[in-house]
């Protein structure tokens, strides 16, 4: 068996992607009812990049298109930047950062997004501090916040 740490220029549809203990780069790709994971129980990667790429509505029996989960405290870089979600507005959310556990040195990028329905474009409920800036959301609601959000220059229509 074999990682796969690189994804570029793929359409995916129905697919879990589980990006675990590793570098992890996932960009230009064009995702149908899809959803990433960054981290589980066991570990996470310790930088991952998700950049332009379009995702379309959840895979069934999901809450979410991205669902980061900050586990451990080893320092760790996260970017969710210049993605299109295309959602229903029945769909719970596009990116969700579950409480972390003792990750006090990870940085997490959420920027250039654009954001079209969907209940939440952002569900945080960490410690962590996310820069959540340059965002433009369409028929959605603002991010749900209870930690150290930084929101600079993000707009509603």
């Amino acid at each position: 068996q074999r990682a796969i740490n690189n994804i570029q220029g793929c359409y995916l549809s129905n697919s879990y992607i589980y990006a675990l203990q590793s570098d992890f780069t996932f960009n230009n790709n064009r995702c149908s009812n899809s959803k990433i994971k960054i981290g589980d129980a066991t570990g996470t990667s310790s930088v991952a990049k998700i950049s332009d790429n379009i995702f379309a509505g959840l895979l069934s029996g999901q809450n979410e298109v991205i669902e980061i989960d900050p586990t451990s405290n080893w320092y760790k870089i996260f970017t969710i930047q210049n993605n299109s979600f295309s959602m229903q507005s029945t769909d719970s959310r596009c990116i969700r950062i579950s409480p972390d556990d003792g990750g006090t040195n990870t940085l997490i990028n959420v920027q250039g997004n654009t954001f079209w329905r969907s209940g939440t474009t952002l569900s945080y409920s960490s410690t962590i501090k996310v820069n959540y800036s340059q965002n433009i959301a369409y028929s959605t609601t603002h991010p749900t916040a209870t930690g150290n959000l930084f929101v600079n220059g993000n707009y509603t229509y």
